[in-house]
């Protein structure tokens, strides 16, 4: 084994394949025994390098933390919110499986020519209550689109769970760095 290399993503059939091209007749379980003596194990990507340095980074959390505290102890909800990756609408691939009597046939590419359109899902999450809303969009994710589904989720939800509000805690990821926004009814219309 090259000590330089951390990782590798062959299988255990292919690194006995390997083996017995160099003259060596390793099985599959004696490959992945080997593997495990030196401490090497299937494992998952990790987003924990950050990309740039934020200044006073950990002040920023410790005023979440800090805003986390205090409206945890009020009549005022915590949402979180986060918008996923654009789908395309039509006969295309998607991960997962169904129970079905046949093969569910798609296209072999996904070319956004053959779509019939887009939908953007859009997540508010109440963390004090436990519950998650979808709000499904047809056009551009923009800021404006995320304050409509906030807006939306307070007149249809947050208004009757929390009557004596004066303000909403939100949290959200904006690229690297961390955000909160506290709407108050000042600057939200209902």
């Amino acid at each position: 084994m090259d000590g330089k290399i951390k990782s590798t993503n062959l299988t255990h059939v292919t690194i006995s394949r390997r083996f017995k091209e160099m003259g060596m007749d390793v099985s599959e379980y004696v490959v992945k025994q080997l593997l495990k003596k030196h401490g090497y194990t299937e494992r998952q990507m990790q987003k924990t390098v950050t990309m740039k340095e934020t200044k006073n980074r950990n002040e920023q959390f410790e005023k979440i933390q800090s805003l986390l505290e205090e409206y945890e102890n009020s009549d005022n909800p915590i949402i979180s919110v986060d918008v996923k990756k654009k789908e395309q609408i039509g006969n295309f691939y998607r991960d997962g499986k169904a129970y079905c009597r046949s093969a569910i046939e798609v296209y072999d590419h996904d070319f956004t020519s053959f779509s019939e359109g887009v939908v953007i899902p859009h997540g508010v999450y109440d963390i004090k209550q436990n519950l998650g809303y979808i709000t499904l969009g047809n056009s551009k994710d923009t800021s404006e689109f995320n304050c409509e589904c906030i807006q939306d989720w307070w007149v249809s939800h947050g208004k009757s769970a929390y009557p004596l509000a004066t303000s909403i805690l939100v949290l959200m990821v904006a690229e690297v760095t961390p955000a909160v926004t506290i709407f108050s009814r000042k600057t939200c219309k209902s």
